[in-house]
C-alpha cells in the first residue's frame, strides 16, 4: 500500500511523523509491519515483565493493580506500542485511546524519535521498538533481524511506489 495523499491513515501518519521529525514512509513501515494498519489491533503480551507506576494508575482508572498490570502488557493501535511505554513517556489517558489513530501514532512516533535519538541508528532503533532493546545474535545479526528487514523492505516499497505516484 503506497503512502500517498489517498492512502487510509496517511494524513495522520505525516503529521505524526513530522512532529518528531521522522521519515513518514518509514512510520508507515512500522505501522504496516506492527498491526497492517489496524488502529484497533490490539496484542497481549504475556511475558512482558516492566510496568510503569501500576499502583498510582490503578486508582487513577479505579481498578486492581493487577488489572492496571495487565492493561500495561497490551500493544494497543496503529504502531501497537506497549502501553507501559506510553505511561513512561507521559501517556496520561485510557490505554485504549492508543487505538485512536492520531494519538497511536503521535505517541508511537514520540517513542521512536527517543530510541533513534538513543541508538542513533535506524536499524538499531527498529530493532529495540520490537524488541525493547538491540540485542544481538553471535553472528551481529539482530535476535528480531526478520523484523527489522521486514519493516526496512515495506520502507522500501513505500518510497518506491511514490516515486512512480
Amino acid at each position: 500500500m503506497p503512502l500517498t495523499l489517498n492512502s487510509k491513515y496517511a494524513v495522520e501518519i505525516q503529521a505524526a511523523a513530522k512532529a518528531y521529525e521522522l521519515d513518514p514512509y518509514l512510520v508507515a513501515a512500522i505501522v504496516a509491519t506492527e498491526s497492517s494498519f489496524d488502529p484497533r489491533a490490539l496484542r497481549y503480551e504475556a511475558h512482558y515483565k516492566w510496568y510503569y507506576g501500576e499502583k498510582e494508575f490503578s486508582k487513577e482508572w479505579g481498578v486492581s493493580v493487577s488489572t492496571a498490570k495487565a492493561l500495561q502488557r497490551f500493544s494497543y493501535g496503529l504502531m501497537q506500542i506497549m502501553g507501559a511505554v506510553a505511561l513512561e513517556h507521559g501517556f496520561k489517558a485510557h490505554l485504549h485511546d492508543l487505538c485512536k489513530p492520531d494519538v497511536g501514532l503521535y505517541w508511537g512516533c514520540k517513542y521512536f524519535a527517543v530510541l533513534l535519538k538513543k541508538h542513533g541508528d535506524r536499524n538499531k532503533a527498529i530493532s529495540s521498538y520490537n524488541q525493547g532493546s538491540p540485542r544481538k545474535n553471535a553472528d551481529g545479526s539482530y535476535k528480531n533481524q526478520e523484523y527489522v528487514d521486514k519493516v526496512l523492505a515495506r520502507h522500501k516499497e513505500f518510497i518506491d511506489a511514490n516515486r512512480v505516484s
